[in-house]
């Protein structure tokens, strides 16, 4: 693998004997693969617990050198930071989808959620023009890492490896996944034409340096003015038409000249359609991993499946892998296909199946019967209850508990060995409370303390993940029972400045340390039942550092 390739897959298990934990279930799973038959699953658990590796490991097993045929994997996001152009009662807005999610999602633990009176600008697939379409839901879930692409611009576009991409294809848009992206491929941009035509974005453009107010995002669609309308020469190569190899991209205008010298009709309506179309290309100059923290978000278009986000506008696959458009299309279809090999069938691996939507859930009920003889489903879950009943009943459920210390500790320390890095006990330690049973939070901790040092302490580890330590969260919490306001308000902002903790996490680590305190158990009872209270204050928008002050301001009086 490349020196960038993150930890967490670069030290994937890739058979079930590698997995470290779980021993009652992977025996189970091996003597499936030495009957080559299993019934449909789910694996239920804590994020990081071995869910997907269980079922990768299974596949790889079962399948050998036909993985990639029999096997489908659905999940996909874009970060938080990336913004997004959308149009609500004909006013246009930049936003960014944690924008999207502050005024969307009402609750923290919902999965996806209904998208009311906006749409997003996207392309119709026969003209290749830039449209507006209404999209149907906001999709959110966590995930540890990111790939990022920069492209020519300047301007970057973050997002899931397993993200889709439209790129030009054989007479039309086809998609490629993030992960499959190299430095000097070509994505789908907006012509700088198009946005002289169209009006609607013509008035954002004109507007944006002076007075539009950004709801939160970058200054979109502001670079084009500098990119001639180009495409990749190899959409030239993939018809069969000769170009000199000097050349890396075309203009629209020789493209259309070109059409002109071609006898074969579905050629030159396809570069008919491309030089007349809205969409141009651009570059991407670099592509890097990098460790993230916090939701990552999808957006379904039914009907569409395309739509554009980025700092420079990027043509994105739909990436609803949860709707029931995609039950009903893309699942649908890999499951009516006869497996290949000696396996009888193949394997529909859903990630975050929980966060299916209800309607997704009965068409995909219905699938798992007519299919049953071809194809096996395995559904990953957090939340085992939001699952409805009958799919259920279908699947042997495997329940996958947070790892043991000991086994953390194990991975960590093979990993270190292999890395030629220093992993002093406290530096375990600290990863071990931070990441709370979860492997793939403990590997990208190391990972990253890692880049800091070759020796991970204690020190570095709780710098990298932004956190305070225990013993200062626990020094403030005595200076409060000491009734010593000062001290403890001092020692907050202390961990504020220090460490750059949210205080979500401060929050957190209270609860943590709270429970470990010398006092009645009714005090600790008294203390937490409070704490819910201003973290609930803090999660409806009020201000953090004031109500942490708050809080410990009452913890001195009550005790």
């Amino acid at each position: 693998m490349s020196e960038f390739t993150p930890w967490v897959e670069k030290y994937r298990p890739k058979k079930l004997d590698e997995i470290i934990g779980h021993e009652e279930i992977i025996k189970r799973l091996k003597a499936y693969v030495q009957k080559k038959t299993i019934p449909n699953m789910i694996f239920a658990g804590p994020a990081g617990t071995g869910k997907t590796t269980a079922a990768l490991c299974l596949a790889r097993e079962l399948f050998g050198e036909y993985f990639d045929e029999n096997f489908l994997e659905l999940n996909a996001s874009v970060s938080k930071d990336t913004p997004i152009l959308i149009r609500e009662r004909e006013k246009l807005y930049l936003t960014t989808f944690e924008n999207l999610d502050k005024r969307f999602f009402k609750d923290n633990d919902s999965g996806s959620v209904e998208l009311n009176d906006i749409e997003v600008l996207t392309v119709d697939k026969t003209t290749l023009k830039l449209s507006w379409k209404k999209p149907k839901l906001l999709i959110r879930h966590r995930v540890d890492y990111i790939k990022v692409l920069t492209l020519e611009d300047g301007s970057k576009l973050e997002l899931t490896g397993n993200h889709s991409i439209m790129v030009f294809g054989k007479y039309g848009l086809v998609t490629k996944k993030a992960s499959e992206i190299e430095k000097g491929d070509y994505l789908i941009s907006i012509s700088r034409k198009a946005l002289i035509k169209r009006s609607d974005l013509n008035t954002i453009v004109s507007r944006m340096d002076a007075n539009f107010a950004c709801d939160g995002g970058a200054s979109v669609l502001s670079s084009y003015s500098r990119f001639e309308d180009k495409l990749p020469v190899a959409i030239l190569k993939e018809l069969n038409i000769n170009i000199s190899e000097n050349f890396k991209e075309i203009s629209k205008d020789s493209l259309n000249f070109i059409k002109h010298q071609i006898s074969n009709t579905c050629i030159k309506i396809f570069l008919d359609i491309v030089s007349k179309s809205d969409l141009t290309s651009i570059k991407v100059v670099k592509t890097e991993i990098k460790p993230y923290r916090g939701y990552v978000y999808d957006i379904s278009v039914p009907g569409n499946e395309m739509f554009f986000a980025g700092t420079t506008p990027i043509l994105l696959h739909n990436s609803d892998a949860r709707g029931i458009d995609v039950v009903r299309n893309k699942i649908k279809e890999f499951a009516r296909i006869a497996p290949i090999g000696d396996v009888p069938f193949k394997i529909i691996f859903l990630d975050e199946a929980s966060e299916m939507t209800a309607d997704a859930q009965q068409a995909l009920r219905r699938i798992m019967e007519k299919y049953s003889d071809i194809t096996r489903f395995i559904l990953s879950c957090n939340y085992l209850s939001r699952l409805i009943d009958p799919i259920q009943s279908r699947c042997v459920i495997f329940k996958f508990s947070q790892l043991k210390d000991e086994d953390i500790r194990k991975k960590l320390e093979q990993i270190a060995k292999a890395e030629g890095l220093t992993l002093k006990e406290d530096g375990i330690k600290a990863i071990l409370y931070v990441c709370e049973g979860d492997m793939r939070k403990a590997i990208n901790i190391l990972q990253a303390a890692a880049a800091i040092d070759n020796t991970v302490t204690a020190e570095s580890v709780y710098k990298v993940v932004s956190i305070a330590k225990p013993e200062d969260v626990r020094q403030m919490l005595e200076h409060c029972l000491s009734k010593s306001f000062e001290k403890a308000r001092e020692k907050l902002h202390e961990i504020f400045l220090e460490y750059g903790v949210s205080a979500e996490d401060v929050i957190k680590q209270i609860y943590k340390e709270v429970l470990k305190l010398n006092i009645d158990e009714r005090k600790k009872v008294d203390i937490i039942d409070k704490l819910g209270e201003y973290d609930y204050r803090i999660t409806i928008g009020a201000h953090p550092i004031i109500q942490l002050e708050a809080f410990l301001a009452w913890l001195c009086n009550y005790v």
